[in-house]
């Protein structure tokens, strides 16, 4: 399964692939994507770019006080908590050539995003076929149940 994870926060949208450690834990890994607009086609295209670089069995981190570190550099905040205060989250996971879109509720920085249960969006295709626009667009159909 590939996974990855879409932030949405003050008119922006930061991604980044979504990867299992060694020990089985999804982590954020790199490469990190910034968009400054919610256009549907570049959405698709990074999150598809997204998805194809999530891994599996990466190392485990040791160091978990650096670890959202490189991210929160990429984004210009200095903690977690002043990142996730206005922001909106949606995971993208792709198995079997179908796409899974998953709205998050906002609990705040100690309580992360939990999935809305009964509100996951699928779609079938084939990863290397589908039109990244259509992806885009589900993701903004989606993005309207984020809470």
């Amino acid at each position: 399964m590939k996974n990855c994870i879409i932030y949405f926060r003050k008119g922006e949208v930061f991604i980044h692939p979504s990867s299992y450690t060694d020990q089985g834990l999804g982590i954020m890994t790199e490469p990190f994507f910034r968009l400054e607009s919610y256009n549907p086609a570049e959405l698709g295209e990074k999150v598809i770019t997204a998805l194809n670089t999530s891994k599996t069995d990466v190392p485990h981190p040791k160091d978990w006080g650096n670890f959202f570190k490189p991210f929160l550099n990429f984004v210009g905040v200095g903690s977690w908590g002043s990142f996730i205060r206005t922001t909106k989250c949606i995971q993208v996971s792709y198995a079997d050539s179908q796409f899974q879109f998953i709205p998050t509720e906002n609990l705040g920085s100690r309580g992360g995003f939990n999935d809305i249960e009964g509100s996951v969006a699928r779609a079938d295709a084939d990863i290397d076929k589908v039109i990244p626009e259509i992806i885009g667009q589900e993701i903004m159909k989606c993005l309207e149940l984020c809470k």
